[in-house]
């Protein structure tokens, strides 16, 4: 995943993934911001002078972080051994190198290997109102249209050696008050600091591997994919650690605490990542976020059961079988265990379901989201919009595109607005990647369509360009347009665009007529920036 850092003057988000250059290619103007310096534990340290008393502080936290990494150090030691066993179990004789060892180097934290690491700790706004009056710091970008600053950190290779690394890093912090909020995030984000669990690796690069090997056709694969990566991992740290660490991490997985959920987690309908509207950590209900760790903890259970009763070489056996086959769909999954072990995996998952077929499943969703929706509850809306969407075939594509905006619109209006935007992001690279005809194009109207619901229209203003230039006479990209010529203060251009939407629709009743219309009202002297 692609993270990037975005701030403005009253708020910090940190997206963050490594990324190679060869050298330094932005002007380093930090010297321009007139800061003062220090050396914490060996790195180099830059610092507005407010933040001055901070410092003890931020020492402590990344004394905190170099000491967590000595503890990892101890797992990269026997990243050899490991990877091997990984493509041992799955019966893997070209594994994937490239993407395991990037997976591991991600997973196992940033400043491993670094010869000079370089911190700044500067205000937001201080950083922002120098980028806004033309000055450039590395890897910032401004957008005057949004006023937004982004800085996109890089791991910063200044030789052909590998040894020879330099790492930058700025910490915009909001504010003197925020200073120690804002430093326990981001060191938090480069690799938590009180401990990364072994077996996260493990299990990512199990799965990763996996799913390289085996080339899934549909979205059905979770149980096993997820299942079997969480007990390959039990399995490898017990051989490289100890039977504790490895009891650890399978008590986190214990089905016990999800006994109330058992029957409602369809455990065969738990979709890969690629396919779900929102990713576990950004789900923002709780009830959806206990239904995703239940669905973990039942299909580490299964897994766990199998490999007890038919030994780890069942799980080679069941990829082998599955590599056999041409279309490796959920279905041809659940023939291939019973071809190996003989277990009926549609009989163990009726357990975790209350219907009997996809059908009963999405009428029985239907009916809750009717239900809810006739009281204007929005949250169960959004949790059986997500279990429809679940048992969504792939060939729905208007079905699947109304899923995405519906879910984005309902966690709008709940004030989820970042969540609302990934969940369109995710439309947008499913349906860029997914081989649809025309997929990039039907997200991008999809998009459009949501800003316009949202009241949000600057926000697919580069959608509705790209599309007003193969189709001119799109209601939903000249009405996105239309409130652009209004940000921009150009007020004949909206309402000449105004005019042609309304000549185009003829429906009074429709939302883009009406805005349409109080757009050629508009005086001249009452235009506001949209939003």
């Amino acid at each position: 995943m692609t993270k990037k850092t975005i701030f403005n003057t009253i708020l910090i988000i940190f997206f963050y993934a490594p990324v190679y250059v060869q050298a330094q290619t932005e002007p380093n103007n930090w010297d321009k911001l007139n800061l003062s310096s220090t050396t914490i534990a060996g790195a180099k340290v830059y610092y507005e002078k407010s933040f001055e008393p901070n410092l003890p502080f931020f020492e402590k936290m990344y004394k905190e972080f170099l000491a967590a990494k000595d503890k990892q150090n101890i797992l990269n030691s026997k990243k050899e051994q490991i990877l091997a066993d990984i493509n041992l179990i799955l019966g893997i004789k070209e594994p994937p190198a490239e993407k395991q060892e990037k997976m591991w180097m991600e997973l196992s934290g940033v400043l491993s290997g670094f010869k000079t690491i370089t911190f700044y700790l500067v205000k937001q706004s201080t950083m922002k109102d120098f980028v806004r009056a033309g000055g450039q710091l590395p890897n910032f970008t401004y957008d005057k249209l949004t006023d937004t600053a982004a800085y996109n950190p890089n791991f910063v290779v200044t030789s052909e050696d590998t040894q020879d690394k330099t790492f930058e890093f700025a910490f915009p912090i909001e504010s003197v008050e925020k200073f120690e909020n804002n430093v326990d995030m981001i060191f938090k984000m480069f690799g938590d600091v009180g401990n990364i669990h072994e077996g996260v690796i493990i299990h990512e690069i199990t799965e990763i591997s996996m799913l390289v090997y085996i080339k899934q056709t549909d979205q059905y694969w979770r149980w096993f994919s997820d299942g079997f990566s969480n007990a390959i991992t039990y399995e490898l740290l017990k051989k490289h650690f100890d039977i504790s660490r490895a009891e650890e991490w399978l008590k986190d997985w214990d089905t016990s605490q999800y006994k109330d959920l058992e029957k409602e987690i369809d455990l065969r309908y738990w979709m890969s990542g690629k396919f779900c509207l929102l990713h576990l950590d950004n789900l923002p209900i709780e009830r959806d976020k206990e239904l995703t760790l239940a669905r973990y903890a039942y299909s580490t259970f299964e897994a766990h059961r199998l490999i007890d009763k038919f030994g780890i070489d069942c799980v080679r056996k069941i990829l082998d079988e599955i590599r056999a086959k041409q279309s490796r769909s959920g279905e041809d999954l659940i023939e291939a265990v019973k071809n190996v072990t003989g277990e009926d995996m549609n009989v163990r998952f009726a357990a975790y379901q209350s219907f009997d077929t996809k059908q009963e499943g999405i009428a029985k969703y239907v009916k809750a989201f009717n239900e809810a929706s006739a009281k204007k509850d929005i949250e169960p809306m959004l949790f059986n919009l997500f279990r429809m969407h679940d048992l969504r075939s792939l060939s729905e594509v208007e079905n699947l595109l109304n899923d995405y905006r519906y879910a984005a619109v309902l966690l709008f209006k709940m004030g989820f607005e970042q969540q609302a935007d990934a969940i369109m992001q995710n439309c947008r690279e499913f349906f860029s990647n997914s081989g649809y005809k025309n997929g990039q194009r039907a997200a991008a109207e999809v998009f459009m369509v949501y800003a316009l619901e949202c009241e949000k229209p600057l926000k697919a203003r580069m959608e509705a360009d790209d599309i007003l230039k193969t189709d001119p006479d799109n209601v939903s990209a000249m009405t996105i347009k239309m409130f652009v010529y209004l940000n921009d203060k150009q007020l004949t251009h909206a309402q000449e665009t105004a005019k042609k939407i309304i000549s185009l629709i003829k429906d009074e009743k429709s939302k883009n007529y009406q805005v349409a219309s109080q757009v050629l009202a508009i005086d001249p002297n009452q235009i506001k920036p949209a939003q």
